[in-house]
């Protein structure tokens, strides 16, 4: 019987073509599935409401518009989230425990982000692997 191991799944909104595509390349590296994928904040929060993912990664700014609203839906559904920015941002008051990359953030940064991220949020979405399993590489 040949069984195959569905691997964790994540949201990404970057509006950036090139980074979305690092950042897409990294996830898969670091043993994520990028099932989804938004370029603006309309169409990802249409995937928030409706997709089952195990962790989102959002652009703060697309199109010079907060990403917030997304994060809200996310946020209520429970599910897991990093914000990105290439902007000076320390804390966002209204998301204390988020974690915020700056652009640009290397592999080790979003490796660290993620598990900060994990183990700080409890997982409540798809949950298609153990947490443990999560971030082992392939």
């Amino acid at each position: 019987m040949d069984m195959q191991i569905a691997l964790p799944s994540v949201l990404v909104l970057e509006d950036d073509p090139l980074i979305l595509l690092e950042l897409q390349q990294d996830l898969e590296e670091l043993g994520w599935c990028v099932e989804h994928s938004a370029t603006r904040i309309d169409e990802a929060k249409k995937l928030a409401t409706k997709v089952d993912v195990d962790l989102a990664i959002l652009d703060i700014k697309i199109n010079g518009v907060r990403s917030y609203p997304v994060a809200e839906v996310l946020k209520r559904r429970g599910i897991p989230l990093i914000f990105i920015t290439g902007y000076l941002v320390g804390r966002i008051a209204k998301y204390p425990e988020v974690k915020i990359l700056s652009k640009p953030f290397s592999f080790a940064d979003l490796e660290h982000a993620i598990r900060h991220t994990l183990v700080a949020t409890p997982v409540v979405s798809s949950a298609k692997t153990a947490p443990s399993d999560r971030l082992k590489r392939h």
